[in-house]
């Protein structure tokens, strides 16, 4: 008996166990980490509420405490999908209103605490972990490279991460999967019924997150390049149905471009250059694998100091080896297939950063088709090649996923946490001290992130200076108060220039309360 058949009932054992463990981490300390600005807007969106309304009804009475900012994220059975639908088309049309309306049904259903709000999140990840094995068996017609690449997405942190988090990219995931296994099936079975799949699962893609186009034109490219004429005429009719069942968002969209573009601005704004921008890319490749822990914040590059920071480099060189194993191992109809699913979302992002300027390429969410690819290409060559060597790196990889996502158990805020990451800090130093009371002018997502994590009673003079996602894109110069009641801790929270002018004005002194989002106002 060879060395393999030997070893293969322990191998199966051990990626059983990488793909239950994966599947209780997914539910384990869901309300552990900070709520923050995104899932804000989700739970504000899944209610049917918009931030016009947040923004009008603070505006008339701006002193308000954390149960009265809270009562935006309560779920308001009064509103139903259509309000839903209306608050993404007229607010955030860049965001289609599957998960939207999914999310709303289960906030009814069973309550609108955090824990419940990522549970759906945590439950479409699950799925994720056979539609991936599906795909790998698809693409490959082997089960074993089903079971390595199922054990790997179902182990990986990045996954696991946004497995807990009330947004659209678990969802988003389950999508880009079942369209890539559904038209890998219909090549393989060209029958109408396979065809009609694949057209709805497209469907279900666009709906759930608009980069799902690029995940179409991946696999228009491979057709075109790996399939014969005849399959061509099937593939564009299946595509188009798809894009024709989207067509009534595609409308919304259309007909709200000015919308979309301020929603979006931000990711083109920042100037990264070459080597920050690399940088940024290594460190999210890894993070599928062992997440390194490096602070967050737009300086954030590579930490020498970081023991992890070492594991960089062995990983992206086990990535670069997979992809060669698998071009040289494997047909160009399967190759093809990974890379293409690589390289049209990674160029799409990446160029426009190169010769424009902005961070989208830096957004590891962003980038999720390209992720699953590179682990379909890893777990070909750990299917392959499990002795010497490669079974300390199997371990290494294996061991390092579960490793890291058993640290992340006990964390109160993680990198993916952008906005939110400090909240944790102020909201200790602010409950900590005697009868604080908070100024702030900044957007609603960051100021109801950070209720969640304030003592009850805890009062704000909060009026927004700016909208992020009103049409009339509000813009304000709030009217705060001179002088303050005696006996209270004042603090300042994420301050835009305009407020910390008029504060410096009116003769106060802004000193930094330990982290950069929080200062106390001296007189």
């Amino acid at each position: 008996m060879s060395d393999k058949r030997r070893y293969q009932p322990a191998i199966i054992l051990s990626l059983l166990f990488a793909i239950v463990l994966g599947v209780l981490l997914r539910f384990t300390t869901l309300s552990g980490l900070v709520y923050w600005y995104d899932e804000v807007y989700t739970t504000l969106r899944s209610q049917g509420l918009t931030e016009t309304e947040f923004v009008r009804d603070i505006g008339q009475n701006p002193t308000v405490t954390v149960q009265q900012l809270q009562q935006y994220q309560h779920f308001d059975r009064n509103r139903n999908g259509w309000d839903v639908i209306h608050s993404l088309a007229t607010e955030d049309p860049q965001h289609p209103p599957l998960y939207y309306l999914l999310t709303h049904f289960w906030l009814r259903w069973f309550g609108s605490e955090i824990a419940v709000s990522r549970s759906l999140a945590a439950i479409f990840s699950v799925l994720a972990i056979p539609a991936m094995y599906w795909v790998a068996f698809e693409l490959f017609t082997s089960s074993w490279v089903g079971l390595w690449a199922a054990a790997i997405l179902a182990i990986s942190p990045f996954h696991i991460l946004y497995a807990q988090e009330a947004r659209q990219y678990s969802l988003w995931t389950v999508t880009i999967l079942l369209s890539s296994g559904a038209l890998l099936r219909a090549l393989r079975q060209p029958k109408l019924k396979n065809w009609g799949l694949y057209a709805v699962t497209v469907a279900l893609g666009l709906y759930t997150f608009l980069f799902s186009g690029l995940v179409c034109v991946s696999h228009g490219l491979y057709v075109l390049v790996t399939q014969k004429r005849k399959t061509w005429g099937a593939y564009l009719a299946a595509s188009t149905l798809g894009v024709l069942l989207f067509s009534p968002w595609l409308w919304v969209i259309a007909t709200s471009l000015a919308q979309v573009n301020q929603g979006t601005a931000s990711q083109a704004s920042a100037k990264l250059g070459l080597g920050v921008l690399s940088q940024k890319w290594a460190i999210n490749v890894t993070r599928l694998f062992v997440d390194i822990q490096l602070g967050y914040g737009p300086d954030i590059i590579l930490n020498r100091k970081e023991i992890l920071t070492y594991a960089i480099a062995p990983l992206l060189i086990l990535v670069g080896l997979a992809f060669y194993f698998l071009i040289r191992h494997t047909s160009r109809s399967v190759w093809l297939f990974v890379v293409f699913l690589v390289l049209v979302t990674s160029l799409k992002l990446i160029l426009p950063d190169l010769i424009l300027g902005g961070r989208r390429s830096t957004v590891s969410r962003y980038l999720t088709p390209c992720y699953l690819g590179i682990e379909l290409a890893v777990a070909f060559l750990f299917s392959r090649q499990q002795r010497g060597i490669w079974a300390i790196a199997i371990a290494l990889v294996l061991g390092g996923g579960m490793m890291s996502n058993l640290v992340n158990l006990n964390a109160d805020t993680l990198w993916h946490k952008e906005s939110g990451y400090y909240n944790p800090k102020v909201a200790t130093v602010i409950n900590q001290a005697q009868n604080p009371y908070i100024i702030s002018d900044t957007e609603m997502g960051n100021i109801l992130s950070l209720s969640y994590l304030l003592k009850p009673g805890v009062e704000f003079y909060y009026q927004p200076h700016r909208c992020h996602t009103c049409p009339m894109n509000l813009t304000l110069t709030p009217d705060f108060p001179v002088t303050f009641p005696p006996g209270q801790s004042v603090f300042v929270f994420r301050p835009s220039r305009q407020l910390r002018e008029t504060l410096e004005t009116q003769g106060y002194s802004l000193n930094r309360a330990s982290t950069p989002a929080l200062y106390r106002l001296l007189p």
